[in-house]
């Protein structure tokens, strides 16, 4: 039988969950970012309508 050396494929492996859970991270800030946003356009939008309501209130 020939013994190969397969300590790198175990340190592969390793590094490869690595980058997997580092992708992950990024990908949820991403979109806890996106979430933000989508939020603040929603109150910018409600104050727009909340302040021509009051224009129209005092015509």
């Amino acid at each position: 039988m020939v013994d190969l050396n397969l300590d790198w494929v175990e340190g592969m492996r390793i590094l490869i969950l690595l980058v997997l859970v580092l992708l992950s991270i990024c990908v949820c800030i991403y979109e806890s970012n996106a979430r933000k946003k989508d939020i603040q356009r929603g109150f910018e939008r409600l104050e727009h309508e909340i302040e021509k309501q009051n224009k129209d209130a005092d015509k």
